[in-house]
């Protein structure tokens, strides 16, 4: 909802229909349909409330409120709660009379134009002078009767005929101008889009679904209800300039999803139709954002990746999450779960662009996230892994709390028979490498040789606590990048002195591909080094 514009003659303030309010010790609460708020003042707030509230039920001018109070206090709290309602978005204004006589909308139409729409009689004249063309009934009879009802109920024009060119059946498309919303049999719902594209996502969308539900081409009863009706609403919000119910809050679109048995709807994030938001910045530090960008790329009906699990898995000493992929089990770990099934998600997204592990692409929160991961890797490649083979080790790391607590948890609470090298490649720039009963279980590069040996220690603690779990391979033995580590761009700069010019990490051409297209959407980075 928006605020609502300027009021001019001849019109009325009305609360919007889910405003509902309660009696505080000192005063009262008010809540709607997203936000709420106090007023305080004492006891006798709460009886001038139910005064103004049947006035603004019906509508009344603000100078009528204002007059009705004769003294200056209660014309003062009248004013402050007028105030917070405006600020809330509460109130609404519309033309007097506007719900009487020919040609107004039904009372239930009102009352959800009034709750949603900045200008609810702009928002009815719309819809008026609309006309819904219903298309594909003859795939789904039972979802385009939905449709029908649901139209009719909102006084808006219908008419039949062809529009939807589709290569599935079980599509029923509803389009208005230019605009199109189609629903189809396999349980969903799109939001609205420019009808030369809608039978191509609706298609999409079938087929991504058709690997969760088994394959349909009509549906009844409940369901197609809920996948008619939603579909007449998400095109009537597009004609009147409603907010669509299915908003995401980092901007992508979202696609209806309904399942029959048991009966459940949920809106769901579609990543395949281009970026809208492609690029976020570089790693801004909101872990918030980050994780819902990784649960859309996995999400569970309409996601590119398989959901890291972790629920069943161990979560101390390391916090463990693991990704499934073709038969191998990509472990991931962190200081929180969360870290853990990102790392997870990254190592799977990495591994399904690159099948066969040549290790020359890495996926990333951002660019220098994905970069850090290579650099790391080739310098590893190149320097790393002899010079912790020539066994010079450096002891500094030995003062460093975090690497000792993790060299701790890997010896002494698994008993693990562990051998820790770290050594310098060059100015801030170390190797460490973990080798359990001969063989090597983990390895970092870092700005320092404590934080090395932590990094590289903590991986090898993950790798022996998800054995014991039963999960992860054993075969990613990288203990990674920490997104927006401090120092990082530092010590890039300084594995650009360690790897020549001709392996460094660049953008990756993006490839054909539902996996490519969603990272991109979602503002992951992919980074090859040649």
């Amino acid at each position: 909802m928006t605020a609502g514009p300027t009021r001019p003659a001849g019109t009325v303030l009305r609360l919007r229909p889910s405003v509902r309010a309660s009696p505080t010790a000192d005063g009262v609460h008010v809540r709607g349909w997203s936000a709420a708020f106090t007023v305080s003042g004492g006891p006798g707030l709460w009886l001038l409330w139910q005064r103004l509230e049947p006035a603004l039920r019906l509508g009344v001018t603000p100078e009528r409120l204002a007059a009705a109070a004769a003294r200056p206090a209660p014309a003062d709290a009248v004013r402050r709660l007028l105030r917070a309602l405006a600020q809330h978005d509460m109130t609404v204004a519309v033309p007097a009379g506007w719900r009487t006589g020919d040609g107004t909308p039904s009372g239930p139409v009102a009352d959800w134009l009034e709750q949603l729409a900045a200008d609810p009689a702009d928002a009815w004249r719309r819809l008026r002078g609309a006309v819904v063309r219903v298309s594909g009934a003859d795939s789904g009879p039972a979802v385009a009767g939905a449709a029908r009802s649901a139209l009719a109920a909102a006084g808006v024009a219908r008419s039949s005929g062809p529009g939807l060119a589709a290569s599935r059946p079980g599509l029923v498309a509803l389009t208005a101008g230019p605009v199109t919303v189609v629903a189809g049999a396999a349980g969903f719902v799109t939001y609205p889009m420019p009808p030369a594209t809608a039978a191509a996502t609706g298609d999409r969308i079938a087929r991504r679904l058709a690997g969760a539900v088994p394959a349909s081409t009509s549906v009844s009863g409940p369901l197609a209800a809920v996948l008619g009706g939603m579909a007449a609403e998400r095109l009537l919000r597009a004609v009147a300039g409603l907010p669509d119910p299915g908003v995401q809050v980092d901007g992508w679109p979202s696609v209806l999803v309904a399942r029959a048995e048991p009966l459940a709807a949920g809106f769901r994030p579609w990543l395949l139709d281009g970026p809208p938001h492609a690029g976020f910045p570089e790693n801004d530090g909101d872990v918030d954002r980050t994780l819902r960008r990784m649960d859309a790329l996995c999400d569970r009906d309409l996601g590119v990746l398989p959901a890291a699990r972790y629920e069943d898995l161990p979560q101390i000493p390391a916090a463990l999450a693991v990704c499934d992929l073709g038969g191998r089990s990509l472990l991931g770990t962190g200081a929180t779960t969360g870290a853990a099934r990102l790392d997870a998600v990254l190592r799977c997204a990495g591994r399904a662009l690159d099948p066969h592990a040549a290790g020359r692409l890495a996926v990333g929160v951002d660019d220098r996230h994905a970069a850090g991961v290579l650099l790391r890797r080739v310098a590893y490649r190149v320097a790393g892994r002899a010079a912790v083979a020539a066994g010079v080790e450096d002891p500094g790391w030995r003062g460093d709390p975090t690497a000792r607590r993790w060299w701790s948890a890997l010896t002494a609470g698994y008993g693990a028979e562990a051998h820790g090298v770290v050594a310098q490649l060059a100015g801030g720039v170390f190797v460490a490498r973990v080798e359990v009963y001969g063989r090597e279980l983990a390895w970092a590069v870092e700005g320092g040789a404590g934080t090395a040996m932590a990094m590289a220690a903590q991986r090898a603690v993950a790798v022996r606590q998800g054995r014991l779990a039963g999960v992860g391979d054993g075969a990613e033995t990288h203990a990674g990048a920490s997104p927006g580590r401090i120092g990082e761009p530092e010590l890039q700069d300084s594995l650009r002195r360690i790897v020549r010019p001709a392996r460094w990490p660049r953008p990756a051409r993006i490839r054909a591909g539902d996996l490519w297209t969603a990272l991109h959407t979602t503002g992951f980075a992919v980074q090859e080094t040649p």
